[in-house]
């Protein structure tokens, strides 16, 4: 499951890219198509949050939303994994 979720972000990567090289505003579909690319990539692959994390560090403010935003994602989520029926 980890495998094919690495690769299937890895070719939204590469098609959102194509995309958006793309002349003129036909190229702007290309950005999510590669932010979800780059959230499959992220959670299937360690060597690839590892190389996030150290990125985020070097660069806070290009990364610093997405970092919060992931962060606060996880909080809820294992938030509501205790207040589930058992």
């Amino acid at each position: 499951m980890q495998l094919a979720k690495a690769i299937g972000g890895w070719l939204l990567l590469a098609i959102g890219f194509v995309i958006l090289l793309l002349p003129g505003p036909l190229g702007w579909p290309g950005l999510p198509v590669m932010g979800a690319g780059a959230i499959l990539v992220l959670s299937a692959s360690a060597k690839a949050r590892r190389w996030f994390v150290e990125a985020a560090r070097e660069e806070p403010k290009m990364f610093g939303r997405l970092r919060n935003w992931i962060r606060t994602r996880r909080r809820k989520q294992f938030a509501n994994r205790g207040t589930q029926a058992r």
